[in-house]
C-alpha cells in the first residue's frame, strides 16, 4: 500500500512514494524465506494494521495545495510540474487546468496556454471570468479577432463587468474601430475620458495626428478634466512612453 507525498525543500519539489506496510523479508534458495510457513504466517498476522491509502482525489489536492505555494513563490515551473501530477490523479479537477493555462501563458508557453484554455473552456462554456481571460491572452499575443470574439462571449454572461468591456474597448482601437472603442468607453468614463483614453490608443498605433484631433474634441466637452492635459502633454513630448493617467488603458485578465 502507498500514498503519495508532496515534499517542498529548499532544494526543489519532491514527489515521493512513501510505502507503508511492507516488510522486509529475506529470500532463501528455497523461497521468499527459510523460516517455516506456519512461524511466517504468525508473524504477518502479528503486524500492525496498514494507514488506509490515499485516494486519487486527496492526492490530487495535495498536489495542488504544494503547487499553490510554489506560485505564490514565483516558481512557475516547478508549479506546473505539480499542477499537471495532480490531474494525473484527478483530470477533471476544472481549477487545476486553468491554473495550468494561466501559468503556461505567464511563461510564454502559448501552445500550452491555448490548449489548456481550450480544455477548461470545455469544462467549463459559461465561465465568464475563464472566457475573459482567453480573450486577454488571445488579445495579447495580437489575435484581436479571434480575443474581440472571447471578450464579447465574456460580456454577454457578465453584462455588468466594466473589466471586460475595458479589454474590448482596447481590442477595437487595437484594429483601429475607434468608433466602437469611443463608445465602450463613453459608457465607462464618460465622454471626455473616452476620448482621451482613444487619443492613447490611436497613438500606439502611430495614428498621431487623429489622436491630436480627438484629444481637442476632449478638451472641449470637459476643460477642466487632468486626463487630457496629462494625454496631451505626452503626445506632444513624450509619446514614445504611456501616460500615467490613463488607467482604463490596460487590458487586464483576472488570471493573478
Amino acid at each position: 500500500m502507498r500514498r503519495i507525498v508532496c515534499v517542498l525543500t529548499g532544494f526543489g519539489l519532491t514527489l515521493a512514494l512513501v510505502a507503508t506496510g511492507c516488510k522486509h523479508v529475506p529470500v532463501g534458495p528455497d523461497g521468499p524465506s527459510n523460516v517455516p510457513p506456519t512461524q511466517r504466517a504468525s508473524a504477518v498476522d502479528r503486524q500492525p494494521e496498514s494507514e488506509p491509502d490515499f485516494d486519487a482525489i486527496e492526492s490530487a489536492d495535495a498536489c495542488i495545495a504544494v503547487a499553490s505555494e510554489l506560485e505564490k513563490a514565483g516558481r512557475d515551473k516547478e508549479a506546473i510540474a505539480l499542477y499537471q501530477r495532480a490531474l494525473t490523479f484527478n483530470p477533471a479537477h476544472k481549477n487545476v487546468v486553468r491554473r495550468l493555462a494561466c501559468l503556461s501563458a505567464r511563461i510564454g508557453q502559448d501552445d500550452s496556454a491555448r490548449t489548456h484554455f481550450e480544455a477548461a473552456l470545455i469544462q467549463s462554456p459559461r465561465d465568464a471570468r475563464l472566457i475573459n481571460d482567453f480573450g486577454y491572452f488571445l488579445f495579447s499575443r495580437g489575435e484581436y479577432k479571434a480575443a474581440e470574439k472571447q471578450q464579447r462571449r465574456a460580456i454577454k454572461l457578465a453584462p455588468k463587468s466594466e473589466l471586460f468591456k475595458s479589454n474590448l474597448a482596447m481590442t477595437l482601437a487595437a484594429m483601429r474601430q475607434y468608433d466602437e472603442s469611443l463608445e465602450v468607453f463613453e459608457h465607462l468614463v464618460g465622454p471626455a475620458a473616452a476620448r482621451s483614453n482613444v487619443a492613447v490608443l490611436m497613438a500606439r498605433n502611430g495614428d498621431t495626428d487623429r489622436a491630436e484631433t480627438i484629444l481637442k474634441d476632449a478638451q472641449v466637452l470637459d476643460p477642466s478634466i487632468t486626463q487630457t492635459e496629462i494625454v496631451a502633454a505626452w503626445l506632444t513630448t513624450e509619446s514614445d512612453k504611456e501616460p500615467q493617467s490613463a488607467g482604463a488603458l490596460q487590458a487586464s485578465c483576472e488570471c493573478p
